[in-house]
Protein backbone atom coordinates (compact mmCIF):
# COMPACT_ATOMS: atom_id res chain seq x y z
CA UNK A 1 0.00 0.00 0.00
CA UNK A 2 0.92 3.60 -0.97
CA UNK A 3 -0.99 5.80 0.42
CA UNK A 4 -1.40 9.60 -0.11
CA UNK A 5 -2.23 11.46 2.75
CA UNK A 6 -3.13 15.27 3.38
CA UNK A 7 -0.60 17.27 4.61
CA UNK A 8 -2.59 19.03 7.52
CA UNK A 9 -3.61 15.83 8.64
CA UNK A 10 -0.37 14.70 8.64
CA UNK A 11 0.90 17.59 10.75
CA UNK A 12 -2.36 16.89 13.42
CA UNK A 13 -2.00 13.03 13.40
CA UNK A 14 2.23 12.49 13.24
CA UNK A 15 2.98 15.53 15.43
CA UNK A 16 6.46 13.89 15.91
CA UNK A 17 7.50 14.93 12.65
CA UNK A 18 9.84 17.66 11.90
CA UNK A 19 8.51 20.80 10.47
CA UNK A 20 10.18 23.89 9.00
CA UNK A 21 8.49 27.08 7.66
CA UNK A 22 10.47 30.32 6.48
CA UNK A 23 9.10 33.38 8.15
CA UNK A 24 9.29 36.54 5.35
CA UNK A 25 8.78 39.03 8.05
CA UNK A 26 11.52 38.35 10.37
CA UNK A 27 13.27 36.47 7.23
CA UNK A 28 14.10 33.37 9.25
CA UNK A 29 13.60 29.73 9.48
CA UNK A 30 10.93 28.50 11.98
CA UNK A 31 12.14 24.86 12.91
CA UNK A 32 9.86 22.47 14.98
CA UNK A 33 12.12 18.98 16.25
CA UNK A 34 10.38 16.49 18.48
CA UNK A 35 12.24 15.38 22.25
CA UNK A 36 13.73 12.47 21.55
CA UNK A 37 15.81 9.75 22.88
CA UNK A 38 18.79 9.51 20.68
CA UNK A 39 19.68 10.87 17.92
CA UNK A 40 22.06 8.70 15.32
CA UNK A 41 24.12 9.11 11.86
CA UNK A 42 24.59 5.66 10.04
CA UNK A 43 26.21 4.28 7.20
CA UNK A 44 27.41 1.60 4.93
CA UNK A 45 31.13 0.93 4.75
CA UNK A 46 32.70 2.14 1.35
CA UNK A 47 32.82 -0.76 -0.22
CA UNK A 48 28.95 -1.44 0.64
CA UNK A 49 28.19 1.91 -0.56
CA UNK A 50 25.29 0.98 -3.18
CA UNK A 51 21.59 2.13 -3.55
CA UNK A 52 20.07 -0.85 -3.96
CA UNK A 53 21.94 -2.02 -0.53
CA UNK A 54 21.52 0.61 1.52
CA UNK A 55 17.72 0.08 0.61
CA UNK A 56 17.73 -3.28 1.48
CA UNK A 57 19.78 -3.04 4.45
CA UNK A 58 17.54 0.20 6.10
CA UNK A 59 14.52 -1.89 5.45
CA UNK A 60 15.84 -5.13 7.00
CA UNK A 61 16.43 -2.83 9.86
CA UNK A 62 12.61 -1.43 9.96
CA UNK A 63 11.31 -4.40 9.74
CA UNK A 64 13.43 -5.92 12.78
CA UNK A 65 11.81 -3.03 14.28
CA UNK A 66 8.50 -4.29 13.88
CA UNK A 67 7.62 -1.28 11.81
CA UNK A 68 4.30 -1.91 9.70
CA UNK A 69 3.76 1.09 7.93
CA UNK A 70 5.98 4.71 7.70
CA UNK A 71 4.79 7.76 6.84
CA UNK A 72 6.87 10.51 4.70
CA UNK A 73 6.40 13.91 4.69
CA UNK A 74 8.51 17.09 3.62
CA UNK A 75 9.50 19.00 6.60
CA UNK A 76 8.20 22.23 4.27
CA UNK A 77 5.28 22.62 2.52
CA UNK A 78 6.06 22.34 -0.85
CA UNK A 79 5.34 19.83 -3.68
CA UNK A 80 7.30 16.75 -3.71
CA UNK A 81 8.04 17.23 -7.66
CA UNK A 82 9.08 20.71 -8.67
CA UNK A 83 8.54 21.68 -11.88
CA UNK A 84 12.16 21.72 -13.52
CA UNK A 85 12.59 18.27 -12.12
CA UNK A 86 8.99 16.88 -13.84
CA UNK A 87 10.52 18.12 -16.57
CA UNK A 88 13.82 16.84 -16.65
CA UNK A 89 14.72 13.96 -19.40
CA UNK A 90 18.62 13.63 -18.87
CA UNK A 91 18.69 10.70 -16.60
CA UNK A 92 17.12 7.58 -17.51
CA UNK A 93 17.20 6.27 -13.69
CA UNK A 94 15.58 9.75 -12.93
CA UNK A 95 13.03 9.57 -15.29
CA UNK A 96 11.85 6.15 -14.48
CA UNK A 97 11.70 7.42 -10.73
CA UNK A 98 9.19 10.11 -12.21
CA UNK A 99 7.34 7.95 -13.71
CA UNK A 100 6.96 5.87 -11.14
CA UNK A 101 5.37 8.98 -8.54
CA UNK A 102 3.57 10.61 -11.65
CA UNK A 103 1.55 6.81 -11.81
CA UNK A 104 0.67 7.53 -8.04
CA UNK A 105 -0.41 11.18 -8.42
CA UNK A 106 2.54 11.78 -6.11
CA UNK A 107 3.35 15.18 -8.23
CA UNK A 108 3.69 18.61 -9.03
CA UNK A 109 1.26 20.03 -7.09
CA UNK A 110 0.99 17.55 -3.64
CA UNK A 111 2.47 18.67 -0.74
CA UNK A 112 1.07 15.88 1.52
CA UNK A 113 2.30 13.10 3.24
CA UNK A 114 2.60 9.43 2.03
CA UNK A 115 2.02 6.65 4.43
CA UNK A 116 3.72 3.81 3.00
CA UNK A 117 3.68 -0.30 3.79
CA UNK A 118 6.39 -2.44 4.56
CA UNK A 119 5.58 -4.71 2.08
CA UNK A 120 5.94 -1.74 -0.64
CA UNK A 121 8.75 -0.29 0.42
CA UNK A 122 11.31 -1.45 -1.38
CA UNK A 123 10.05 -0.09 -5.02
CA UNK A 124 9.28 3.07 -3.14
CA UNK A 125 12.77 3.40 -1.34
CA UNK A 126 14.47 2.90 -4.48
CA UNK A 127 12.65 5.51 -6.63
CA UNK A 128 12.32 7.54 -3.50
CA UNK A 129 16.58 7.26 -2.99
CA UNK A 130 16.84 8.06 -6.86
CA UNK A 131 14.69 11.62 -6.23
CA UNK A 132 17.16 12.32 -2.86
CA UNK A 133 20.59 11.95 -4.96
CA UNK A 134 18.98 13.73 -8.54
CA UNK A 135 17.48 16.76 -7.23
CA UNK A 136 18.63 19.01 -5.00
CA UNK A 137 15.05 20.90 -4.43
CA UNK A 138 14.14 17.33 -3.30
CA UNK A 139 15.35 17.07 0.73
CA UNK A 140 13.86 17.14 4.35
CA UNK A 141 11.41 14.54 3.48
CA UNK A 142 11.41 12.51 6.63
CA UNK A 143 9.62 9.32 7.55
CA UNK A 144 8.23 8.19 10.58
CA UNK A 145 6.88 4.79 12.14
CA UNK A 146 2.60 5.20 12.22
CA UNK A 147 3.61 4.66 16.15
CA UNK A 148 5.52 7.75 15.83
CA UNK A 149 8.48 5.97 17.71
CA UNK A 150 11.52 6.35 15.37
CA UNK A 151 12.24 8.77 12.58
CA UNK A 152 14.23 7.87 9.04
CA UNK A 153 16.31 10.66 7.07
CA UNK A 154 17.64 9.49 3.73
CA UNK A 155 20.76 11.82 2.75
CA UNK A 156 21.56 12.00 -0.48
CA UNK A 157 25.47 10.48 0.21
CA UNK A 158 23.56 7.46 1.35
CA UNK A 159 23.77 8.29 5.47
CA UNK A 160 20.39 7.72 6.96
CA UNK A 161 19.48 9.45 10.16
CA UNK A 162 17.59 7.86 12.51
CA UNK A 163 15.88 9.68 15.85
CA UNK A 164 14.59 7.75 18.14
CA UNK A 165 12.04 9.09 20.41
CA UNK A 166 11.48 7.18 23.59
CA UNK A 167 13.82 4.64 25.38
CA UNK A 168 12.12 1.62 24.59
CA UNK A 169 12.70 2.41 20.89
CA UNK A 170 16.08 3.27 21.68
CA UNK A 171 17.26 0.08 23.52
CA UNK A 172 15.21 -1.77 20.51
CA UNK A 173 17.26 0.48 18.06
CA UNK A 174 20.61 0.08 19.55
CA UNK A 175 20.20 -3.81 19.71
CA UNK A 176 18.74 -4.14 16.34
CA UNK A 177 20.94 -2.24 14.62
CA UNK A 178 23.70 -4.48 15.32
CA UNK A 179 22.17 -7.21 12.83
CA UNK A 180 22.87 -5.10 9.72
CA UNK A 181 25.96 -3.98 7.67
CA UNK A 182 25.35 0.08 8.63
CA UNK A 183 28.05 1.61 11.16
CA UNK A 184 28.58 4.91 12.69
CA UNK A 185 28.67 7.62 10.37
CA UNK A 186 30.59 9.76 13.45
CA UNK A 187 28.96 13.02 12.83
CA UNK A 188 29.20 15.67 15.43
CA UNK A 189 26.52 16.27 17.78
CA UNK A 190 25.28 12.60 17.73
CA UNK A 191 25.12 9.50 19.72
CA UNK A 192 27.75 6.79 19.10
CA UNK A 193 25.76 3.18 18.38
Amino acid sequence: MVKKLKRNYCIVKFRNLPLQHFDKESDSDIFYRPKSEGFYWIKLSDSEKDSKYLINELIDLIRNLNIEKLVFLDEMDKPWISKFTAKRNDFKKLVKALDYFKSRKIWTKFNGGVMVNVNNLNEFLQNFYILTECDSSFFFYNFIDDEQKIIFYIHYSGEVSVTTLNKEMNLEFLNQIKKTKFIDANRLNTNRL
